[in-house]
């Protein structure tokens, strides 16, 4: 379990669920005065954007890679744009049609954070190696936890004074955090397969390839080792943009060299043993280019 991962999923959501409440105060107004539906729905689209591309981008910081911040980023943002845009102003919906006393619905609303959370989780499944629903699942996790936070103490903290505009931002903060946390921590528990690397830039770097060796997933969307590829292996010139794949052939998780690494002779190679193709078992150590990693398979 890498802990590690999980804080820096904590911290970047937090951040995200921060920013997301700055830019809403500041383009929009906090003063007591009712808030219309249209505004409702564009603060929940801007917290939305902006914990979903906390969420997503994480990974791109920690490889430093601006394509790779771009792109996980961008697919978590317009998600969690869409979550917010549904999430907050159908919790708000709840809220002002049920509440009769005063006593919060925190349930109700919890509910709606909930989605928020599974749309926001759902990026980690379709930029990633996860499979999609282990991603939902753990933003499902956060946005009870979180939600069930903001409900119960940021939804009347919606005034202008300082006092209420710092428990906002610490729910929102807590929103964003317990997402970010819940989707690292479930798809970190719940991964079936993944490889190590050992050395050079990216060194200690775990890549999940769960959905790679998947036997339905795997056979139809093999994952890209290389420079610029799924397993991203960046600053070693012996490794190819899309050097080997990494899939479900035949029965097992299985290795197989690219056509042109092949042709130009660049190492791919399974415990020191030049392939094409080989399946994988648990604790293989793969070679590409001077890079080498090492696979894990949990028993089934």
């Amino acid at each position: 379990m890498s802990f590690a991962r999980i804080y820096s999923h904590f911290v970047f959501g937090a951040l995200g669920g921060l920013t997301g409440w700055y830019l809403a105060a500041l383009w929009l107004h906090s003063d007591g005065v009712e808030i219309t539906s249209e505004e409702q729905l564009l603060r929940g689209a801007i917290l939305g954007s902006c914990i979903g591309f906390g969420v997503g981008a994480f990974d791109g910081v920690d490889l430093r890679s601006a394509a790779r911040l771009l792109r996980y980023g961008g697919v978590s943002l317009l998600l969690g744009l869409l979550a917010g845009a549904v999430a907050l102003p159908a919790a708000q919906n709840l809220f002002d049609r049920f509440q009769t006393g005063s006593e919060p619905l925190v349930w109700q609303g919890t509910l709606c954070w909930i989605l928020f959370g599974a749309l926001i989780g759902l990026g980690e499944g379709v930029t990633k190696g996860t499979q999609a629903w282990k991603g939902v699942a753990g933003g499902m996790l956060g946005g009870m936890v979180g939600g069930g936070s903001y409900e119960l103490f940021g939804r009347t903290a919606d005034g202008a004074s300082s006092q209420e505009q710092a428990t906002l931002a610490l729910a929102l903060a807590a929103l964003g955090g317990a997402i970010g946390a819940a989707v690292a921590y479930v798809t970190t528990l719940l991964r079936g397969a993944w490889v190590v690397i050992n050395d050079g830039k990216l060194a200690k770097r775990e890549f999940d390839v769960s959905k790679y060796v998947h036997p339905q997933l795997g056979a139809r969307r093999p994952g890209v080792i290389g420079s610029n590829g799924d397993i991203y292996l960046p600053g070693d010139s012996e490794v190819l943009p899309a050097h080997a794949t990494i899939s479900y052939v035949d029965g097992a998780p299985t290795l197989t060299a690219s056509a042109e690494a092949v042709s130009q002779r660049r190492t791919t190679s399974v415990n020191g043993h030049p392939v094409q193709r080989w399946p994988l078992a648990h604790g293989d150590t793969i070679q590409i280019g001077n890079t080498s990693m090492t696979f894990r398979h949990k028993r089934r």
